[in-house]
């Protein structure tokens, strides 16, 4: 695009062209040392960039072990029914380990049998189809749930990711 006379620079000039890039022609040797030079200086910046710049995480950048801020109103409400194996199963080995819990103490736990829900002042965001179900409220809304039963690590992992991604 650039002729050795340098109208055709002015030409682009007047067209609102404002930077031109001349072709440089090193000798062989010199070109081969450059091109080295970039290659390494390119390595290093990438090598630097990836210790400045560390990769994210999953949960969108939730940390799911992370403790849980206070919020008043906040309960959480398990669903169960009678006879139901895994919602006798979570009150044996999960159940403790919640209670003794700080969570606990900023959001209780309370029970209800799944057949007296319509008794409740609970707004529901859907049925619910699975026992025992975990239903985080605030102000007698629900604002996340986990349906089914998960032993304890998996139990307390979600509901932190709850509290962490709801509030």
């Amino acid at each position: 695009m650039v002729s050795q006379s340098g109208t055709h620079v002015n030409q682009l000039f007047n067209l609102g062209v404002r930077a031109v890039v001349l072709p440089l022609k090193p000798c062989s040797r010199a070109k081969g040392k450059v091109q080295h030079i970039m290659r390494k200086t390119t390595l290093l910046l990438a090598a630097l960039a990836l210790l400045v710049w560390p990769p994210s995480g999953g949960f969108a950048g939730i940390d799911a072990d992370a403790p849980v801020p206070h919020f008043s109103n906040l309960q959480l409400v398990v669903l169960e029914a009678p006879g139901c194996t895994y919602c006798d199963i979570f009150r044996r080995d999960v159940l403790p380990s919640y209670e003794a819990s700080q969570q606990a103490k900023d959001m209780p736990v309370r029970f209800i049998d799944v057949n007296d829900l319509t008794k409740t002042q609970i707004e529901l965001q859907s049925q619910i189809d699975i026992l025992p179900t975990f239903v985080i409220v605030k102000d007698n809304v629900e604002i996340g749930r986990i349906p089914g039963y998960m032993g304890p690590e998996d139990f307390f992992h979600s509901i932190n990711y709850l509290l962490s991604s709801a509030l």
